[in-house]
């Protein structure tokens, strides 16, 4: 991987958050043939701050709000009230033509890579698609990125022609990682993305993200129902329950003294994150 247009090397000491949410809320709207329409909070004055060179993982239950936080913070939806900032710069309230630059700093990976992977592409199309779109450098220097990135990601030269169809799960959730880290991102979200991997997939895939972590400094945001999953990975831990995060803090402290019922409960459901250390726990 060339140094020129790999991500920042980690940063030194920690000033001021690459992310900061502020008083977030947001209110859905549902509606029936029979039935009036009835208001959904999704969520309810939420605050959250991610370190440059971090892993933050948001953990709840489905339909706590987790997805919604994402979508607004990758800036696909919009909140009804509070800010976020990414380091100096405020993103909510930018016109559409202001967020084009924003979005690229931020990278949002689906649950389902699949889905989001146009299958009419080559595996090595699909990672260059991005520069192509912006027209960052010449086609050939695109495609010796795109290479380089699917290098980075661990996926073989003999993977470069594939369709997404023929490459197993796992290869294409690390296509889906090449083709995002193109854009050099400064914040990658992964919103349940190794819920349908088996365990040794997704094993494979969290150890792909401590060495590009170690490695390049890469910032992520990890979305997920599973506490276990996160045990080795996150430095920060936020639970969310009924659209509000009920407990956030270090992971190491949240595993081992968790103060909230709800933390405790996804705790007890989920006897195999005693297996796994908690990040920066010194276990």
């Amino acid at each position: 991987m060339s140094a020129s247009h790999a991500s920042a090397s980690p940063a030194g000491p920690l000033t001021e958050p690459l992310l900061r949410v502020q008083g977030l809320s947001r209110r859905y709207y549902r509606s029936g043939f029979w039935r009036k329409k009835q208001a959904v909070q999704a969520l309810s004055d939420v605050s959250l701050e991610i370190q440059r060179g971090s892993t933050t993982a948001i953990v709840g239950e489905s339909g706590s709000g987790k997805s919604t936080l994402a979508m607004c913070i990758a800036q696909l939806e919009t909140p009804d009230s509070g800010d976020i900032w990414l380091k100096s710069q405020r993103l909510t309230g930018l016109t559409t033509a202001e967020l084009l630059s924003i979005r690229q700093k931020i990278q949002l990976i689906f649950q389902s890579s699949a889905s989001a992977l146009n299958p009419r592409l080559s595996a090595v199309e699909i990672v260059a698609e991005p520069l192509d779109i912006l027209g960052t450098a010449s086609k050939p220097r695109r495609r010796e990125l795109a290479l380089e990135y699917m290098q980075l990601t661990g996926l073989t030269s003999d993977l470069v022609g594939r369709s997404p169809w023929a490459l197993s799960g796992g290869q294409r959730q690390r296509l889906a990682i090449a083709r995002a880290l193109t854009l050099r991102p400064e914040l990658l979200i992964f919103d349940e993305s190794f819920s349908g991997l088996d365990l040794i997939l997704e094993a494979q895939i969290l150890e792909l993200l401590r060495t590009l972590k170690a490695s390049y400094g890469f910032t992520y945001l990890v979305i997920t129902h599973d506490l276990a999953l996160v045990a080795g990975l996150a430095d920060h831990v936020a639970v969310m329950q009924s659209g509000k995060i009920v407990e956030q803090g270090a992971a190491s402290q949240v595993f081992r003294h968790a103060q909230h019922p709800h933390t405790r409960a996804l705790l007890a459901a989920m006897p195999r994150w005693e297996i796994a250390r908690p990040a920066g726990s010194g276990a």
